[in-house]
């Protein structure tokens, strides 16, 4: 981005030292996908069967719980 001359980032630019960071950052974020179990790199579901069926039922007890609006 420091070499663009027009556009919206023109103006954007980044010490030697925020550079490294940035670098830095990407490597870390790429090793992270390492250890992370597939079913969660992928992200094909936000919420998977186990965790939406236990959402729903807290729901149901919780609609239970509350007093008749009057």
């Amino acid at each position: 981005m420091d070499r663009v001359d027009d556009g919206p980032y023109r103006l954007v630019n980044f010490t030697p030292e925020q550079i490294r960071e940035i670098r830095y950052a990407g490597l870390l974020h790429d090793f992270g996908k390492v250890g992370v179990r597939e079913q969660v790199l992928v992200k094909a579901k936000k919420l998977y069967t186990e965790n939406l069926t236990m959402i729903r039922q807290r729901h149901a007890f919780i609609q239970t719980q509350r007093p008749m609006a009057v």
